[in-house]
């Protein structure tokens, strides 16, 4: 066997095949390949959160059992620490593989204890909440090519009219994000875009919260964008900037000025939706800066205007354009002052 400097190595060499998921500001694949430049340090993180990286690492073994059942999969939820540059920190790395292979030790030896389980009492290993976990296994399901959910069948019939909007709670998050990741089967885009301007908000905000990790098509962005102009909820403009931050950037540009140039634009609910969604958009030029006034002016001040930036440009590729909006010559007062408060901050640190 060959020496084992990464998890990547580990679970090749002892016999698995596995896929590797972003679970940070959008829950999607993402290449093995990446992973692995990312564990020897080869390229940072490019979706940093909280300074980490959060991934759901899903395997099962290369060989199929001897017996013909299918093989088990098997799931880690774990949250890697980064440097400065966004690039891993080993140490936090290497410490979870030590205790993988006294796991893998104490399981050779019979005389030894039964060893503990990986994903208890483990700095590294996280619960994702109930809906980002829905995602995370219609997403997985969808990827490896398994069936949705018994819940799929609910949503379909829910979003088909067939049982009346109002009669939404049977149908359950898992339903919600089945329905959402395969939106490109079946008609399932066009009947969802036909049921948006009907949906009660129970069953908006989560289907938006679903809707954030893939590429929307026309049909349902159009529907979504169309809500907004029924003088929405705060709950529900949030809810509908967190559906959109995947979608095409023209047309999510103009969905996220709407939401920003609108009363509740400083509202800190929906400049974190921006911030930890569709901080993509914010490379250009008039959405950052209009962001950036909406920020310097949140309802809960400059405590909340620095925590943001500094996530923000955490991000590789975002501080050159988000600088480049703190330093634009037509930048309004407020803004200068919560830049001076920031500065005043940092140096103070």
């Amino acid at each position: 066997m060959q020496a084992i400097h990464t998890i990547s190595d580990f679970l090749q060499q002892t016999g698995n095949q596995f896929r590797v998921f972003d679970l940070g500001r959008r829950i999607v694949e993402v290449p093995v390949s990446d992973f692995m430049a990312f564990e020897k340090l080869e390229q940072p993180w490019p979706y940093p959160l909280q300074r980490s990286g959060w991934f759901g690492i899903t395997f099962w073994p290369l060989v199929e059992p001897a017996d013909g059942q299918e093989s088990e999969q098997a799931i880690w939820f774990l949250r890697l620490p980064l440097d400065e540059q966004a690039k891993l920190m080993q140490e936090a790395r290497d410490g979870f593989l030590h205790r993988l292979f006294e796991i893998a030790e104490a399981r050779l030896d019979p005389d030894k204890p039964a060893p503990p389980n990986i994903m208890e009492d483990n700095p590294l290993v996280f619960r994702p909440r109930e809906d980002r976990m829905a995602v995370f296994n219609a997403l997985a399901a969808k990827t490896l090519g398994l069936p949705a959910s018994s819940y799929y069948q609910h949503a379909c019939e829910y979003f088909q009219g067939k049982v009346g909007f109002e009669q939404w709670a049977f149908v359950g998050v898992q339903g919600l994000a089945d329905f959402a990741m395969r939106l490109d089967e079946s008609d399932n885009a066009a009947v969802l875009g036909m049921a948006i301007p009907g949906l009660p908000e129970e069953v908006l905000l989560p289907l938006c919260h679903a809707l954030e990790n893939i590429s929307l098509p026309a049909s349902v962005l159009e529907a979504l964008q169309a809500r907004l102009q029924a003088n929405a909820s705060l709950p529900v403009q949030t809810a509908i900037c967190r559906g959109v931050s995947f979608a095409d950037t023209a047309q999510r540009r103009q969905v996220l000025l709407q939401l920003l140039e609108g009363k509740q634009g400083s509202e800190v609910e929906l400049l974190a939706a921006v911030a930890a969604r569709a901080w993509d958009s914010l490379t250009d030029e008039q959405t950052c800066l209009l962001f950036l006034e909406r920020l310097a002016d949140n309802s809960h001040g400059q405590e909340v205007f620095n925590e943001m930036l500094a996530d923000l440009m955490f991000i590789p590729g975002m501080r050159d354009p988000l600088f480049a909006g703190l330093r634009n010559p037509q930048r309004s007062k407020k803004l200068s002052q919560a830049i001076d408060g920031l500065f005043a901050e940092l140096q103070g640190d």
